[in-house]
């Protein structure tokens, strides 16, 4: 047993860091997800609406969508390649 005078204080500091060290990853998590559907809506918004027809790249457009709908996704649902 600590029986320091600041002992509650010491153990109370400890669990706030703790957290926020948990708080820390999650942020980063989210910040991580957040930028990688920006990027992929920036690409969507690339789109050209002179009519001309382009080759695109349809691998591309496909990641664009999966990363945009991520959290939309059902669980135990996987995409394959093939080519």
């Amino acid at each position: 047993m600590v029986k320091h005078p600041q002992a509650d204080w010491l153990l109370h500091l400890a669990y706030n860091l703790s957290g926020l060290m948990g708080n820390n990853r999650t942020i980063i998590t989210s910040v991580e997800k957040a930028a990688k559907v920006v990027f992929a809506l920036k690409n969507y918004a690339r789109f050209d609406y002179s009519g001309v027809k382009q080759l695109v790249g349809i691998k591309e457009g496909l990641e664009t969508v999966l990363e945009i709908y991520h959290n939309r996704l059902k669980q135990n649902i996987e995409v394959f390649h093939t080519t």
